[in-house]
């Protein structure tokens, strides 16, 4: 286990009181993914920085320790901070617990950690918040292995563009129909239906630094659903509590 760690990049994910004036913070780092230290005597000293320990910010962090609660030994902000308002605060909380509840300990995520970061430097302009948490929610279940092959159906045969798929049990995408009409994918009796479309987006969007392009409102409807169902996997049954913000502050796009 490493004793020393220095200037390492850093996000903050959460952070709560520990004993009379100290703190746990849980980071993402760049090397040593999600981890957690003990930030000692901070919370009434108005001198220890404390304050530039919030969410979002991009930090570089110090710490000690051979257990898994470090101590943090110093940080420092290098550039100006993220400041996310409205809805893209809330989003940004999601991305936040998604880390949380799915990350292991102590193992490096750099697309992750590269991901993340892109994800909240847009958020902070607040534009199409709802293809920056795809996009997200992607490469996170990719880089985890939890997504499924986008690319390919349950037979092994290429997922085309214009034939709708279900995904099954084995988190496989089965063939429904060879051709399926627009007004068929709202349909009450065939809204877990996936165009190829919708896939081969998916697929796209992975480890891909490019801009969104125009994306069709089947797109959205249909990779939030499916998004949707494989957290709801990962997380084997646990709530996030900023989904619920989400819902709450509007009956949300994404």
């Amino acid at each position: 286990m490493i004793n020393l760690v220095d200037d390492q990049p850093c996000y903050v994910l959460h952070r709560r009181p520990f004993k009379e004036s100290s703190l746990i913070i849980d980071l993402f780092s760049l090397q040593h993914g999600r981890l957690s230290v003990v930030a000692k005597s901070v919370s009434k000293s108005r001198t220890s920085g404390a304050a530039s320990l919030q969410v979002f910010t991009p930090l570089l962090v110090s710490w000690r320790g051979k257990s898994d609660l470090k101590t943090l030994s110093s940080h420092e902000v290098p550039t100006a901070a993220n400041q996310l308002v409205g809805m893209p605060l809330y989003c940004g909380y999601y991305l936040n617990e998604l880390l949380l509840y799915l990350l292991p300990e102590h193992e490096p995520f750099v697309t992750v950690f590269d991901a993340y970061a892109g994800a909240i430097a847009k958020l902070c302009h607040g534009s199409q918040p709802d293809l920056i948490l795809r996009r997200f929610e992607t490469n996170l279940l990719v880089s985890l292995g939890l997504a499924p092959d986008f690319q390919t159906d349950s037979h092994g045969n290429a997922v085309e563009t214009e034939k709708a798929y279900r995904i099954n049990a084995d988190n496989c995408f089965e063939l429904r129909s060879s051709s399926v009409g627009v007004n068929e994918y709202f349909d009450k009796m065939e809204r877990e239906l996936i165009s190829g479309e919708t896939l081969l987006w998916l697929s796209s969007i992975v480890d891909s630094a490019r801009d969104e392009s125009p994306v069709t409102e089947k797109i959205r409807r249909e990779s939030k659903w499916l998004m949707r169902k494989l957290i709801a996997h990962a997380l084997h049954g646990r709530t996030l509590k900023s989904r619920e913000m989400i819902r709450q502050l509007s009956e949300a796009k994404w």
